[in-house]
């Protein structure tokens, strides 16, 4: 194994592709609701796949971070409680990265034009 620290730093950063994502929390939905893995695969394909893939679209990169979130939220509640915490932690994670990503914005449009000419 390489362990030259300019070979480890060069190296890509590992991809957490939306179908990792959504595998990861419907194993781990599974595991803290008990319900059957249909159920949770229908529920977390229902309601959690479309804001993924919007946030995956704006912001990638991103899963990896939602996952481990989720997976921290107590065991023993149920699936729709589950649902609707993955849905508020997506949302306000999007928020986070969009409140940030103005202030860049706004001064890239400032500085627009300027030395050139």
């Amino acid at each position: 194994m390489n362990t030259n620290p300019q070979s480890l730093a060069a190296a890509p950063p590992s991809t957490f592709s939306i179908h990792h994502a959504v595998a990861f929390l419907t194993q781990a939905l599974i595991t803290k609701t008990g319900e059957s893995p249909s159920a949770v695969n229908r529920a977390v394909r229902a309601k959690l796949f479309n804001p993924l893939i919007l946030l995956d679209k704006d912001f990638p990169g991103q899963m990896e971070r939602i996952t481990q979130e989720i997976d921290l939220l107590p065991r023993n509640k149920g699936l729709a409680w589950y649902l609707a915490q993955a849905r508020i932690i997506i949302q306000q994670r999007r928020h986070e990265l969009t409140v940030a990503q103005e202030p860049a914005e706004a001064l890239k449009a400032l500085t627009t034009g300027i030395g050139n000419g």
